[in-house]
Formats: C-alpha cells, structure tokens, sequence
C-alpha cells in the first residue's frame, strides 16, 4: 500500500469513528547530537535548514525567532529550574525515525537524549531535575512507522505528518537526562502516551489507550498502578498538569458533541468538563498558569491551526497567534512561548515573548 493510500485510509478511519482523533506528529520526537551553529556538526547528519522568515501576526507576541534546526522539530517540554533547557523532538538523515533531543537556548547547542529503535517522544522532565519520562514504539515497529511518519512531496505537507495516534503501540520510558539507565515502566500492548510527572508527588500521569477507547491514567514513581483519574471511555488525549500541580487537564472528544475541556482539582479529584465551542481540530495543549490553558487548535473559521488562550472553563477564548501554515505543539515557559511552525519546507521551532494575557472581564 503506497504512503498516500496509507494516510486516506488512516483519514477515511478518522471521520468514519469516534475512537479516533486525528492527532500531529508534533508529538512525536527527534534529534541530533551537534547544533548546527558548531563548526564541528557533521554535514552529513544535517537536513537542509529553511531559512524563510515566518510572519505571524499577533498583538500578543514580540521577539519571534527561529532556533534553525535542521529537520522536523517539536516542541515538548521545558526544564522547570534551568530556564535554558528544552526538550524537543527531531528526524535526521543519521536516524529516520524520531528521537529526542535536548536544546541549550543559551548557546544554541543541542544533545541527543534517546536512541531508541523506535519512535520516542513527548519527553518531559522529572520533578528532580535528573530524570525523564517519553513514550516509545518499541522495537519491531521501527520499520512500519517509519514508513508511515515519511513525507510523500506529491501530498499537501501539512497533511503529510499527520496521523492518528490511537493506533501507536507505545510504550513509556524513564531514564537520566543523557539517556542513560533506561527502565521500561509500561509493558501493555496498547499505547501509553503523554506521561507527566506531579511536580509534587511525583506521581506519573498518562494516556491509556485500550479496547478502542482511551482514558487518563497515574501511578505511583514507583510504576505501581492507581485509580484511573478518567472514566475507561470516550476518547481522551492532550494531557498536562498545570506546574503548580493544583489541577490536571486533558481534552474529551465525541462525535455527537466535539471537544470538551476535562480539569481535575488534583487534591480533591473533583472533575469538571466544559465544552469548546466550534472547535474542530486540536495540536497540542499546556497550561499558562493556574487559570488559563494554551491550546493550538483549528476552529469553524481557521483555515488551520492557530495558538489560542481560555480559561480553564473554557471561556474567554483568545487567538493570540496565527501564520499561514498554522501552528502548533506550543509550551509556555514564566513569560516565553515555544510553538512549532510549518515553513513551507520543514517543521521548525520557534520561541516568542509573550507581553499580555487576554483581558476578558
């Protein structure tokens, strides 16, 4: 089955259940081991960088800039404590399948984390600041997604690295900051994706998905299984937990009624859900502080998916960023924005200063 017939099958699958959103490979993560500014980066490894200004109109950003890394890049979390560090997915000519990598916004070098035979991403960082946690493909999958996740010229780009997560067989992985002492902590033959530590119980949080259904999950550091904090239906993905750890928040889709914003009290566990109205696509969602969500997402009048701001019941809804191939896989760190951007030829990173929040009173 050639790539174009993959992908409108894995569309036609999309539109025809509700147990599948389709989701961006902005999740998915790669790297390299050199940043493309040191003169000792090995040519060889370095997918041509797209030097094309990016114009994204917004009132609410300053300061765009690309950090021109070769290949497709995404963004997947920031280091808490040491406002230099992030973490992002890349693919290379070295390694076709995506990896994570490590990016130093001081210097501009960056440090590949995973080696992974499969596909590793959405990485985030341990509440210690020594370890991670990423989803992975294992092993004998390598091949098949790689297949999957190539790019066929002859499609829209944009459309080309979309693909619905719901049928990755991944599992997650914990290890120190450069990849070393490696611990499978799931071995379930579904998918386990988005996994998050609590900043302060050091709980992990994740995405279950099973029986065509997924649901959001935790358990203990010490990879003991809890109570799920969702119901085990519906189709459930996005997750994060806000950097103070007061709440969760994740996304519920349905056919009959679109998106929901789902938000947990941590302490409690009491569970609201409010819905987002003439939202049709999401990319991605963080939070911005305690009170506002981030999401990249496309609604009714988006051509695609731009950056928008709510409240965390879902009200007050802000686009506070757009571009022409639209935007996504954004995280939000003290008063940064960092989104990936499609540039007509690759998927790049980009970070922004943020100079107000919507005033919606």
């Amino acid at each position: 089955m050639g790539r174009r017939k993959r992908f409108e099958k894995a569309l036609s699958k999309f539109l025809g259940t509700e147990n599948f959103i389709f989701l961006s490979l902005a999740f998915l993560c790669a790297c390299t081991s050199t940043s493309p500014k040191n003169p000792s980066y090995e040519a060889k490894n370095a997918i041509p960088v797209d030097h094309k200004k990016l114009e994204v109109q917004s009132s609410f950003l300053s300061e765009v800039k690309s950090f021109e890394l070769p290949g497709n890049n995404f963004v997947s979390d920031t280091h808490e404590k040491d406002d230099r560090l992030l973490f992002f997915s890349s693919d290379r000519l070295s390694h076709k399948n995506y990896q994570i990598y490590e990016l130093d916004l001081g210097t501009g070098k960056e440090r590949r984390v995973t080696h992974q035979n499969g596909q590793a991403f959405q990485a985030s960082y341990h509440p210690n600041n020594q370890h991670i946690i990423y989803a992975s493909t294992t092993d004998y999958e390598k091949e098949d997604l790689s297949k999957l996740f190539e790019i066929d010229e002859a499609q829209n780009p944009e459309q080309s690295l979309y693909v619905s997560m719901d049928s990755l067989k991944s599992d997650l992985f914990i290890s120190r900051l450069n990849g070393s002492n490696i611990i499978r902590a799931t071995f379930i033959d579904t998918g386990e994706q988005f996994p998050q530590y609590h900043p302060k119980d050091y709980t992990i949080v994740y995405r279950l998905v099973r029986n065509n259904s997924s649901s959001i999950e935790a358990m203990t550091r010490f990879r003991k299984p809890l109570k799920a904090l969702s119901e085990r239906n519906g189709t459930r993905s996005f997750l994060r937990v806000s950097k103070t750890g007061k709440a969760v928040a994740w996304l519920n889709y349905s056919q009959d009624t679109g998106f929901s914003l789902e938000t947990m009290d941590w302490k409690s566990k009491k569970l609201e859900s409010y819905p987002i109205k003439n939202l049709e696509e999401v990319r991605s969602l963080t939070w911005m502080d305690d009170e506002r969500i981030l999401i990249t997402g496309r609604f009714e009048d988006d051509d695609m998916p731009q950056l928008y701001s709510l409240k965390k019941d879902s009200s007050c809804i802000t686009r506070l960023a757009q571009a022409e191939h639209g935007l996504q896989s954004a995280h939000v760190h003290k008063d940064s924005i960092y989104f990936t951007a499609f540039t007509g030829q690759q998927w790049q990173i980009y970070g922004a200063r943020l100079n107000k929040k919507p005033d919606c009173n």
